[in-house]
C-alpha cells in the first residue's frame, strides 16, 4: 500500500508567505524554499506560531467527510443530534404536563388543541394551505362544532407549473377546486386562529397537537403565518406521544409498552365514515374522510373513547363519540386497552337499510352471539337460486362449524362422497380430474371438413 500522503508543515505556509511578498526575488517554491530555509532556522518559536496554526488547521479541513451530494457530514450529523434533542424534550414536557394535572387531579379538565393542515402543493418546500381546522377538547366534556375551528384557505395564485399538482393532490385528497384566481384570505385566518387560542394567561401560548404524518405541514404553514402575518410561533408536539402518555396514566400503570400501540389506534381511524362532522363544504363531497374539520373531531373521538372509561368519565353522543354510537356496547373501561381492541364503537345508520352482501356482516342486523365464529351471510337471491336447480343441493338455514375430520376416517368409511358431520347431504366437489374424465378423443373420423371438433364426443352421449 503506497504511503499516506503528509500534510504541510508550518515551514511550507512560511515559503508561500514569503514569495508572495517578494514575488520579483523567487519565480517558483523551489528558490522562495532555498531562501526560506536559513530564516526559518533563525525564527523563534512566536514568529513560526501563525504558520504553525495555518498547517494545522489544512490537516483538520482534509479530515472533513462529505456526503455524494455535497454536504459536509459533520453538519448533518449536528442536525440530526439536535432534532434528537428536540424531540427528547417535546416528550419530557409532555410527560411532566400530564403527571402534574394527574397528581393535582385536574386530568379530566385539561384543555388540549389539535391541528390538521390540508395543502394544494409544495414549492421549493413551501406548502401552499387548502383548509386549516383545530379543536379544542378535554376528557370531561369530549369536543363540539363550537370549540372547533375550520376554513377553507386562498393562498393565492400558485406557482408556475404546479397546477397539474395541485389538481391531482385536490382530487385524491380533500377535493377542495385549486385557486383560480390571486385572492388571499391568510391574513383574516390568521386572525382568526389567534382569536380561536386565546387564553387568560397572555404570558404563556399553548400547545398544538398534531398527527405525526402532517407535523411537516402544519410547522410550515404556521411558519409561513408567523414570517408573514405575525403568527405567534406556537409550539407544535406528537399527539401520538400524547395519546401514549394519557392511555397509560388515565390507568395508573404501562397499559401499552410502546408509542407505536398509539399510532396503531390512531391509525385504524374507525370513525372515518362519519358524515355528521365535516365541514360545510365536505358535507357534499364523495371522499369527506379527508375534510380537516373531520379529521380533528374524529381523532378526538379516539382519544376521549380510549382513555375516558378508566377515568370513569360517561361518554357523551356527539362530544366523546359519534352521536350514532352504540353506547349500550361500550364497556365500563377503554376497548383499547390491548393491542387487539374492538372496532365496534359505533355503526352507520344507512347500513340498516342495505341487503347482506356475501362475506359481510352488519353489527347492526345480527347479534354476534346468534353465529358461530365461522359463519358466513349469502345473498339471499343466489340461495333460492341453488335450491331450484338441483334437489341434492341442499344449504342450511343455519351453517354449523364442523368439527375436524380425520383422514383415517375418511378411508375407513363406507361412503367417502358425502361428509357425516352435519347431518346434511352435501354435494360432493367436481375436482378437474373428473371433469376432464368426462370428456374422451376418439381417432374415428367424423367426417370431412368438419374440423377438430369433430373427434371429441361425451362419453355421457
Amino acid at each position: 500500500m503506497p504511503p499516506k500522503k503528509q500534510g504541510n508543515n508550518g515551514f511550507y505556509y512560511f515559503m508561500l508567505h514569503l514569495r508572495d511578498t517578494k514575488p520579483h526575488l523567487y519565480k517558483n517554491n523551489q528558490q522562495a524554499a532555498e531562501a526560506a530555509g536559513p530564516i526559518w532556522q533563525q525564527m523563534s518559536s512566536e514568529d513560526r506560531r501563525p504558520f504553525e496554526s495555518k498547517a494545522r488547521k489544512s490537516k483538520t479541513n482534509e479530515k472533513i467527510r462529505y456526503t455524494s451530494s455535497g454536504q459536509r457530514v459533520e453538519v448533518l450529523q449536528r442536525q440530526q443530534e439536535e432534532e434528537m434533542r428536540k424531540i427528547q424534550e417535546m416528550k419530557e414536557t409532555i410527560e411532566n404536563t400530564i403527571l402534574t394535572a394527574v397528581e393535582a387531579k385536574t386530568l379530566p379538565d385539561k384543555i388540549f388543541y389539535f391541528i390538521h393542515v390540508n395543502y394544494f402543493c409544495v414549492y421549493h418546500k413551501q406548502y401552499f394551505p387548502a383548509e386549516i381546522s383545530l379543536a379544542k377538547w378535554t376528557l370531561s366534556t369530549g369536543i363540539t362544532k363550537d370549540n372547533v375551528f375550520s376554513m377553507v384557505c386562498k393562498p393565492g395564485t400558485l406557482p408556475v407549473g404546479y397546477s397539474a399538482e395541485a389538481i391531482r393532490i385536490s382530487t385524491e385528497t380533500h377535493q377542495i377546486p385549486p385557486p383560480s384566481s390571486p385572492e388571499c384570505n391568510l391574513k383574516e385566518i390568521t386572525l382568526k386562529i389567534e382569536d380561536f387560542l386565546a387564553v387568560d394567561d397572555t404570558c404563556s401560548l399553548p400547545v398544538l397537537y398534531t398527527l405525526n404524518k402532517n407535523a411537516p405541514v402544519v410547522e410550515n404553514v404556521l411558519q409561513q403565518l408567523t414570517d408573514c402575518y405575525g403568527l405567534p410561533e406556537y409550539r407544535i408536539f406528537s399527539l401520538e406521544h400524547l395519546f401514549f402518555t394519557l392511555r397509560n396514566c388515565s390507568m395508573n400503570g404501562k397499559v401499552w409498552a410502546a408509542p407505536t400501540l398509539a399510532q396503531f389506534e390512531l391509525e385504524k381511524d374507525k370513525y372515518e365514515f362519519c358524515r355528521e362532522i365535516t365541514c360545510d363544504f365536505h358535507e357534499h363531497v364523495d371522499i369527506p374522510s379527508h375534510c380537516s374539520q373531520s379529521v380533528a373531531i374524529r381523532t378526538v373521538y379516539t382519544v376521549c373513547d380510549n382513555c375516558c372509561g378508566d377515568l370513569e368519565i360517561t361518554l357523551i353522543p356527539g362530544q366523546h363519540v359519534p352521536k350514532n354510537a352504540n353506547l349500550a356496547g361500550t364497556r365500563s373501561v377503554s376497548r383499547a386497552s390491548s393491542v387487539t381492541s374492538s372496532n365496534m364503537g359505533w355503526e352507520q345508520a344507512s347500513r340498516h337499510h342495505q341487503p347482506l352482501q356475501m362475506g359481510y356482516l352488519s353489527y347492526g342486523d345480527t347479534e354476534t352471539s346468534e353465529l358461530s365464529e365461522t359463519s358466513t351471510i349469502g345473498d339471499p337471491n343466489e340461495t333460492s337460486e341453488f335450491e331450484s336447480d338441483a334437489s341434492d343441493w341442499k344449504i342450511p338455514k343455519q351453517r354449523k362449524r364442523h368439527p375436524f375430520v380425520r383422514e383415517s376416517d375418511c378411508q375407513n368409511s363406507s361412503i367417502s362422497d358425502y361428509t357425516q358431520t352435519s347431518g346434511q347431504k352435501l354435494r360432493r366437489p367436481i375436482g378437474l380430474s373428473t371433469a376432464l374424465a368426462g370428456m374422451s378423443i376418439t381417432n374415428e373420423p367424423r367426417g370431412r371438413g368438419r374440423g377438430i371438433a369433430a373427434n371429441y364426443t361425451n362419453a355421457k352421449k
